[in-house]
Parts: structure tokens; sequence; C-alpha cells
């Protein structure tokens, strides 16, 4: 394991030894798993673990979805009304070059789509009108929107309320879980690095924090 300061990722930090990951996704009943590095605001390193479903791995370009990610990005870009938040995302995505990112029906990805379930593997069923609000996107993708919010003056103003500045102060960090998704997203804007960690369960925010522990990252 790399060694890596409280108060950042270091250039070259590593991900945890092949065998763990695996070992705590099967322990949490996570199917898949999807961890993005950012480092000198570029995309350092992508790594997507598990299954699709059985016996079909999940892809590097697997797409992971939920409502509390697009809530997430929304509030931290400080759009005040809905519909403009999300005609101004829409837009910035594909400023971004970021095909694989949208709001809604995620039908067409559904072949590389990492499928929300419960903590006893049982998938949820997504109904046309609950994934509206939905944001789906890939870790690569989601790695741009980071170094562009890095790169922005968003992050040296007021934190939305689902945001925490952790006490080094350095660092921003969101975190959500449940409906069959987790997420942790954590942004460390005047180091130009950041870690976004994606899985499809309801058990995954403990998977996260498994991973957070064996990286050295202290989230306090």
């Amino acid at each position: 394991m790399a060694n890596t300061n409280v108060s950042g990722l270091v250039a070259a930090v590593a991900l945890p030894r092949p065998a763990l990951v695996p070992q705590w996704m099967a322990q949490l009943h996570v199917p898949a798993v999807g961890i993005g590095l950012v480092s000198a605001n570029r995309t350092a390193r992508i790594k997507v673990y598990g299954e699709l479903s059985k016996g079909i791995p999940a892809p590097q370009n697997t797409v992971w979805g939920s409502r509390e990610l697009g809530d997430a990005v929304g509030l931290l870009l400080n759009e005040n009304s809905e519909e403009r938040s999300t005609l101004h995302l829409v837009n910035l995505f594909t400023k971004l070059a970021m095909p694989d990112t949208a709001f809604g029906d995620p039908i067409g990805v559904l072949s590389r789509m990492a499928r929300p379930h419960n903590k006893r593997d049982g998938i949820y069923v997504f109904k046309p009108h609950d994934t509206e609000k939905h944001l789906f996107t890939t870790v690569g993708d989601f790695c741009k929107l980071l170094t562009y919010i890095n790169k922005s003056e968003i992050v040296t103003t007021d934190w939305p309320n689902d945001w925490k500045q952790l006490a080094d102060q350095e660092r921003i960090i969101h975190r959500a879980a449940g409906n069959g998704a987790s997420h942790t997203i954590l942004l460390l804007p005047q180091q130009k690095q950041a870690l976004v960690i994606f899985t499809n369960s309801d058990g995954g925010d403990k998977v996260e924090e498994h991973i957070l522990n064996a990286m050295g990252i202290n989230i306090l």
C-alpha cells in the first residue's frame, strides 16, 4: 500500500491489493465496483471490478447511476432551478466530451449498466418514471467532470449542504448509499486531485470504506 498523507492522495497512490476488493465485494454482496483517480487534473487511473451479471465481467466503461449522484453534481454546480440545472449539466456533459453521461431512461446502456442491487443480491427494477432525475455515467466520464470542477472556482466558495468539508479544510466529500447504489466523491482542488468510487449495491458504502482505508485515505 502506498504511503498516502491524510490531506491528499499523492500522485503514486496505489489501489488496494488485487485480491482484497473482490473479497469485500463477496462479503457485502456488491456485484460491481468502479474506482477513478484524478492527478494533476488528469485522469490517472480507472479500475472496475466484478460482474454485470453471472459470468459477464464489468467493463471499464460500465455505466453507473442513481438519483443521489445527480443531486450531488447539481448541488455542487449550484444551479437555482431544477430545469436550468438539468439543461446546464447536459450542455456541460457535451462540452466535456462525456458521451456516456446523461439523465433519464437508461435503456440505451442496459447492456453495460451496473444494475442496482440490494444487500441480498436482488436486483432493483427501474421504472421509466423513477429514472428521470437519475444521473448515469462511467468512471472515465465522471473523472472528466471532477477535473472540470477542480479547475473552476466552484470549490473555493460555499459548500452545498450535502457536501462535507473535511477537517483539513482542503478536501470536500460527498457520500450516499441506498436504492441499490452508492458512491464516494472526494475532491482536492488545491492539489488538483480527486477520487470517485461507484458501486451498485446498498452495501457498497462499506466496500468504499474498506477501499479508502486500504489506500490510507482518512475521510474524517
